[in-house]
């Protein structure tokens, strides 16, 4: 018995950084203009597997702070996300940008509270609506990926047009086409165009 004891113990002890791999998104912040950053997701669709990481997400370095685009899949995304945004800049998160209601751009919102997050009415109306079956049914699909997500509704509806934020100009254009409320963010300083899923 005592043998046994031990060897669990020990299984236990040099498993823990296997099961510890097994929830890493392995994020990678690709540098596509200056100061500006895509996480490219798989082309596939949710499993256990990827996690939930079919997304592309980014972020911009302004002298304001960091706008991030989308947020990822799940609480645990949104954490690998502002830790790896923290391996280019210290500078505070001036805004988050949800382009549409779709849970893996918005499930990882949690990790960047108590920045203001943003989107356009229709998103805001969907997350409010939406957000925690949209939660529920990754948990089916993921597993423990999801561990600790919760559903954070935007808090600021975001108005179509340009806003000048740290240096970049960037211009929101609100379409439908993948939902019935989907936003393109232009960034006229560097002609990058994040585009969501559209």
């Amino acid at each position: 018995m005592r043998r046994l004891l031990g060897g669990l113990v020990l299984f236990i002890f040099f498993s823990q950084p296997l099961f510890a791999a097994k929830f890493d998104y392995g994020l990678n912040a690709k540098p596509v203009a200056d100061n500006t950053y895509l996480f490219i997701g798989k082309k596939e669709d949710f499993n256990f597997q990827n996690g939930g990481n079919i997304v592309n997400s980014g972020f911009i370095i302004t002298d304001e702070g960091v706008v991030v685009i989308d947020t990822g899949s799940s609480r645990r995304y949104g954490e690998q996300m502002l830790a790896e945004i923290r391996k280019q800049t210290n500078k505070p998160i001036f805004k988050v940008i949800n382009t549409h209601h779709h849970p893996d751009h918005f499930l990882g919102n949690q990790a960047f509270k108590p920045a203001p997050i943003a989107a356009l009415k229709g998103t805001v109306k969907g997350i409010k609506n939406s957000g925690d079956m949209f939660a529920e049914n990754l948990y089916r699909m993921t597993g423990d990926w999801m561990r600790g997500t919760e559903a954070v509704v935007p808090d600021i509806t975001l108005q179509p047009g340009i806003e000048e934020i740290g240096g970049h100009e960037l211009e929101y254009i609100e379409l439908s086409g993948h939902t019935g409320s989907d936003l393109a963010v232009f960034d006229r300083t560097t002609g990058v165009l994040f585009a969501g899923d559209l």
